[in-house]
């Protein structure tokens, strides 16, 4: 592509829509069920293409992997109004217990199923 005289924001672009598009698509789906063997065979793809100047910023698949969780996690809480409604998101820990900690910081949601619109 440099060859035929594209620019380096064009490879970048491209190499965002072909590349990264694919990386990122279901991500959350299927990011946590790779082995860490798998996730350094995408990171040394990923380090390539910084050296063969494809795109001019690092990529870690761990990063994205976080990124990816947390935009799914908002989207599903906030696109819809109705669920919105319905939402009682604890800020504290009611339960006596002492329990092992979560790996996010999402909060589990408590589902008010007798709220005002909730047709479910």
């Amino acid at each position: 592509m440099k060859k035929q005289g594209l620019s380096n924001e064009c490879i970048t672009i491209v190499f965002t829509a072909i590349v990264l598009s694919k990386l990122l698509y279901a991500l959350p789906a299927w990011g946590g069920y790779i082995s860490r063997e798998q996730v350094n065979r995408v990171e040394a793809v990923l380090n390539k293409s910084v050296r063969w100047g494809l795109t001019n910023s690092r990529h870690n698949f761990d990063d994205m992997l976080s990124d990816a969780d947390a935009h799914l996690f908002a989207k599903c809480l906030f696109s819809n109004h109705c669920l919105n409604t319905m939402i009682d998101c604890p800020t504290e820990s009611s339960s006596q217990m002492v329990l092992r900690s979560r790996g996010h910081s999402f909060c589990y949601l408590n589902l008010n199923m007798n709220a005002p619109g909730n047709h479910l």
